[in-house]
């Protein structure tokens, strides 16, 4: 009789960890075909704004290299991430606006973000980050963009 809470208890526990780790593996099959398939494949130079040391895995075989921005991420761990991938990675700690203005015009096949544009609520500054991703992509480069919703929901995801 005593077994019995603690059955439902651990049932319970299951099923939520269940929901958690389909829910991250649908997210996950996203951010893969995102990178595979919207990142030019072969030679492309990628500006990396937010994400995790596991987005170098995704991107396509022979990726020129990855500049990855973020104020709050760890400098060692990306640069090494990028070692054992094979994609030379340059780590920097810079706020979105000046991660893109320190980029050159036309010199990056594509940006790529995760998390960093849903949180700016002036259309104008949001507008201007938006410019300036133009203006860093070669013609025909690309924007991904992979945004949480504020609450907790579905990614919305989007490409140029």
């Amino acid at each position: 009789m005593t077994s019995l809470p603690f059955i439902t208890l651990l049932s319970f526990t299951l099923a939520i960890s269940l929901v958690k780790l389909t829910a991250y593996s649908q997210l996950e099959v996203v951010r893969t075909a995102m990178l595979s398939r919207h990142v030019k494949n072969g030679g492309a130079k990628v500006l990396q704004l937010g994400g995790t040391t596991r987005d170098l895995y995704y991107y396509p075989p022979k990726t020129l290299a990855v500049t990855v921005n973020d104020p709050n991420l760890n400098i060692g761990l990306f640069e090494q991430a990028g070692m054992t991938v094979g994609i030379p990675t340059r780590a920097t700690k810079l706020s979105l606006a000046d991660a893109l203005a320190g980029t050159a015009t036309g010199s990056l096949d594509a940006v790529v973000s995760f998390n960093q544009f849903g949180d700016v609520s002036d259309a104008r500054v949001l507008r201007g980050l938006v410019v300036e991703v133009a203006r860093v992509l070669k013609a025909g480069g690309t924007f991904v963009f992979y945004e949480r919703r504020r609450d907790g929901g579905v990614a919305q995801v989007g490409v140029r």
